[in-house]
């Protein structure tokens, strides 16, 4: 749909470097200058996600959760 997109996916990409731990990861999502908010990240569930991984985590990893998460909205 024209016009949403997702500042957590942005995020990422812009701000994530290509491996990171978990903590550095949680500080950047929640960091409020980039601008994500608390629902988009409860709703695709990402922080679960991150707290079960073992080790650093890489951007590929967290971008291809998100793609299989995302927060879909349907016009009705």
């Amino acid at each position: 749909m024209e016009g949403f997109y997702s500042q957590l996916e942005r995020t990422i990409e812009a701000k994530m470097p290509e491996k990171a731990p978990v903590p550095q990861i949680l500080a950047t999502i929640d960091n409020p200058q980039n601008g994500v908010k608390q629902d988009e990240i409860l709703w695709t569930g990402l922080r679960d996600f991150l707290v079960q991984q073992k080790g650093p985590v890489t951007k590929q990893q967290v971008l291809d959760y998100l793609k299989a998460n995302e927060v879909r909205v349907e016009e009705v």
